[in-house]
């Protein structure tokens, strides 16, 4: 059974409707407060429990029933009516409103008007009520006394659920409020299961779709294992037996059919001693077969009595098989799928590589410094904190003072770049070794260029030097490191420049007496730069040879493509200020290696191990 004081004494709102069309003439708006069917479901936060509630019309008590707000606040400022003629009538209780004439009141007027709102809302605080206990429902609560006290617009239709709305927390009890707190603490309670047992409903969910999904890739990479197998072996005559037992086996792949159809056309063929011009020992047989291959790739080679000279492809993977040369598709499969001749290929592609990447015009070695690296781990750059500065004296009892190497450090470490080509059997079969050729060549320009856009990166601060900083934060040109100008190339500014060099202090201040060995800039200085720099006489006076130029053979010119401004020119010293490192052993230059071999062809990768570092920016200044 609800408890009466549960109910009693608190205010309750519902919403009542228009009751009829409103009259464009009529000041006055008629609305039904509470009608004949006013059943309601609402809860019972005390008992934690849905019930009835119905309004008895002839219960009702209106007397204070006068002003008509714009929603529940009820204060001056949402006072937009009057209410008159407050009635019970035909089971109903009813009502006219008479709206002010304020600019929010006319708003809401014509909202009702234009049938835009047709609800108002009552709210009523009950004194008595009546409980009724049903079977197999709700229980059914009558309010049979009750005072009406307010009436609001409002916007939507009746809410059965909607909460009671206190009159404010002295119209609570202690107790009440308590039981309040309680209900709401079990109901989060009771959330909070509810909320985790959907969580763990969504988890098994989530697992069941990750199995799933897991299937059906595997079936998807089943699918594609078979297709694979059986293309290639309808594609190379593979026995039908061979076939089924390779789909059979889960663990078989490509590769592996490929490995036993040459196993059986090795079998079925027998082999065949080739001589051209004579067969050298094994040996001198491969020296001679990369000498050859190396040749005809663009490097400068002496093929003088090399008998492999004018072989062909095919001729010389048969000799290093021993493979009869007039079966050319047994010798570019076996060509393919083993090692030998394709690392025959790869000594000549690396030597071809070398030689192509030694042309390649790089400008910057010779002004940068190069160094190697022995492994990927970060490294320091040490420099002498007292660099420029003078022995100390020895104390009497001999002691020297020790030189502090650590107080100014750059870290650097190697990264790795490359690309990957394909050498098709199409290509060895054809004999045209000159498409292979053109992969060492290509790998050795795209090495180059990643040197040099790497190293005048990190001189103009472009690419992946716009972040790049010191130890003090600052970038490599700067007003306070003193390398940093304005002035556009001449020969003043030359002047000034080498000025602000010399003037250039050691971490511990002694004088450095910095002298520039090379003048870099961009290909719009050039002819100025040529002019400057070659000419014994003064360019600024052309009418008296007799006036010196003194920048006359001072500086070694570097031109280089990659300074984009065409105002942009550096000074730099011979040493300490951009170094290039490389992985230690590798030459100093890319390699070419082996990554997958199939009876389709060969995939080779080129790597190179790179890095570069800004050592000190003392050596270093910025023109314009």
């Amino acid at each position: 059974m609800i408890k009466r004081e549960a109910l009693n004494d608190v205010i309750h709102t519902r919403v009542a409707t228009l009751r009829s069309n409103p009259n464009l003439d009529n000041k006055e708006m008629s609305f039904t407060f509470v009608s004949t069917e006013n059943a309601g479901k609402r809860y019972d936060w005390d008992k934690g429990a849905y019930y009835e509630e119905v309004l008895a019309p002839e219960g009702a008590s209106f007397s204070n029933l006068s002003t008509f707000f714009k929603d529940h606040l009820r204060d001056t400022t949402n006072a937009i009516g009057k209410i008159v003629n407050t009635r019970v009538e035909d089971g109903e209780i009813r009502g006219e409103v008479i709206f002010g004439s304020g600019l929010v009141a006319k708003e809401i007027e014509d909202k009702y008007r234009e049938e835009i709102l047709t609800d108002v809302s009552i709210g009523y605080k009950i004194n008595k009520y009546e409980v009724k206990e049903r079977d197999n429902d709700i229980d059914l609560v009558t309010v049979t006394d009750y005072d009406i006290f307010e009436v609001s617009a409002v916007g939507l239709g009746f809410d059965n659920g909607a909460q009671k709305r206190e009159e404010g927390t002295q119209d609570m009890t202690k107790e009440q409020r308590i039981a309040e707190l309680e209900a709401m603490k079990q109901r989060s309670k009771e959330q909070e299961i509810e909320l985790t047992k959907a969580r763990d409903d969504l988890s098994v969910e989530v697992d069941a779709m990750k199995l799933e999904n897991k299937r059906l890739r595997a079936e998807a990479k089943e699918g594609k294992r078979v297709r694979d197998i059986e293309k290639t072996g309808a594609l190379y005559g593979a026995d039908t037996d061979l076939i089924k037992r390779m789909v059979e086996d889960k663990e078989a792949t490509v590769n592996t059919l490929n490995e036993e159809i040459l196993k059986a056309r090795v079998n079925e063929t027998p082999a065949a001693e080739v001589e051209i011009n004579g067969i050298p020992e094994e040996g001198k047989m491969r020296e001679e077969i990369v000498d050859s291959l190396s040749s005809r790739m663009g490097s400068t080679v002496d093929l003088k009595d090399n008998v492999f000279a004018q072989a062909t492809l095919i001729e010389m993977a048969a000799r290093t098989l021993g493979i009869n040369p007039m079966k050319k598709m047994l010798v570019a499969e076996r060509a393919m799928t083993t090692s030998e001749f394709p690392i025959l290929l790869l000594s000549s592609g690396n030597r071809t590589l070398e030689d192509e990447f030694a042309k390649q015009v790089s400008t910057w070695k010779e002004w940068a410094q190069q160094g190697e690296l022995r492994d990927f781990r970060p490294v320091d750059v040490a420099r002498v904190s007292s660099a420029g500065g003078m022995l100390d004296p020895i104390s009497e009892n001999g002691e020297l003072k020790e030189i502090s190497r650590f107080e100014d450090q750059r870290t650097w470490q190697l990264q790795s770049y490359g690309n990957k080509a394909f050498l098709t059997r199409e290509v060895f079969i054809n004999d045209d070794l000159g498409v292979f050729g053109d992969i060492p060549a290509d790998f050795a320009e795209r090495a180059a260029n990643r040197e040099s856009n790497n190293i005048y990166d990190i001189l103009t601060g472009t690419g992946i030097g716009a972040s790049f900083v010191m130890n003090d934060g600052l970038p490599i040109f700067h007003t306070d490191h003193g390398n940093l100008g304005s002035t556009a190339f001449s020969s003043t500014a030359l002047v000034a420049a080498k000025l602000e060099m010399r003037r250039q202090t050691a971490l511990n201040g002694d004088l450095l007496n910095i002298t520039p060995d090379y003048l870099i800039v961009a290909p719009e200085l050039e002819e100025a730069a040529i002019v400057l720099l070659a000419s014994p006489a003064s360019i600024a006076d052309a009418k008296n040879n007799q006036v010196v130029n003194t920048q006359y053979k001072s500086l070694k010119l570097i031109v280089d493509p990659r300074l984009k401004d065409p105002e942009e020119w550096y000074l730099l010293t011979g040493s300490k200020t951009i170094k290039a490192g490389y992985l230690a052993g590798a030459g100093r230059a890319p390699k070419i290696q082996i990554n997958n071999h199939s009876i389709l062809g060969v995939e080779y990768e080129a790597v190179f191990d790179f890095t570069q570092t800004a050592v000190d920016y003392r050596g270093m200044y910025k023109g314009k």
